[in-house]
């Protein structure tokens, strides 16, 4: 298996979205020289630059449509895994043996949950 030199490794790195910190230290040097060149050169650094057919090696999706998309299947993806499955199990019948303050915990627990579900999708989709 052949080796990449650093400087492919860069290369590999800025045109795939590889992480920095994932490169060696002589790759991570060479993409600090690259990332560079091309801001040097008027190349968006987050882009790979498009070859002569005009085609770039990566598509992008706008914010907007990303938060259009997430708002959209967010109530297919995890709101169904939190909502439906639970009450499909369950039937949601509270029983009655249950004491109150263990009802009220679960409920705090409930709630705490959905919250935390949807400050992570809207931290996803922004």
């Amino acid at each position: 298996m052949v080796k990449m030199s650093p400087q492919q490794e860069s290369e590999y790195a800025l045109g795939f979205g590889v992480a920095r910190n994932s490169l060696s230290n002589d790759a991570q040097l060479a993409h600090d020289h690259l990332t560079a060149e091309r801001r040097h050169a008027g190349i968006p650094p987050d882009f790979p630059q498009a070859d002569a057919a005009g085609s770039s090696r990566r598509s992008t999706l706008s914010r907007w449509n990303g938060m259009v998309g997430t708002a959209v299947l967010f109530p297919l993806g995890p709101g169904c895994g939190a909502v439906l499955v639970p009450r499909m199990i369950t039937d949601w019948q509270a029983s009655a043996s249950a004491p109150f303050p263990l009802r009220v915990v679960g409920g705090f627990l409930i709630a705490a949950g959905g919250l935390l579900l949807v400050v992570t999708w809207v931290r996803f989709a922004t």
